[in-house]
């Protein structure tokens, strides 16, 4: 091998372990905010109103770009008339992560398929997060005597 090809096959091995570490923070050299959500789309499958409302559903995301990322609102076609969701109204520096809480759930039986869109300055747009799910109709005599 000539010492060209060496230095090709070294770049190349180089470039396949930075691509591998997906779990460190990405700041880009882009200006401006912008915004990686860890999953924007869950499906709870069938679930208990019980279990919703005792365990918040939680949106994760991370500001990779470098400059603050601000939330202005989340538009959401009806779903937060059975939903409250709740964000940081601060701005998140860069590297910084947050969330987005879904709970305080009314009761609401069946499947649903829900989306809102997280409307913020981030760069690379705005996005959509979706939800679905079959909420169950469980007798639970404990929450009848509440």
């Amino acid at each position: 091998m000539n010492k060209c090809t060496l230095i090709v096959l070294f770049g190349l091995f180089l470039a396949t372990i930075a691509l591998g570490q997906n779990d460190s923070i990405k700041i880009t050299n882009q200006p401006g905010a912008l915004i990686e959500f860890k999953e924007s789309s869950i499906d709870l499958g069938a679930i208990t109103f019980d279990s919703l409302r005792k365990a918040p559903l939680v949106f994760e995301f991370t500001n990779i770009g470098n400059e603050p990322l601000i939330i202005s609102h989340l538009p959401s076609s009806g779903f937060f008339d059975w939903v409250m969701p709740y964000y940081t109204h601060e701005p998140i520096m860069p590297g910084q992560k947050s969330t987005i809480v879904l709970k305080h759930w009314l009761p609401r039986y069946g499947p649903f398929n829900k989306s809102f869109t997280v409307i913020s300055n981030a760069k690379n747009g705005d996005v959509i997060c979706k939800v679905k799910g079959n909420i169950l109709r469980v007798f639970n005599p404990k929450l009848s005597e509440d």
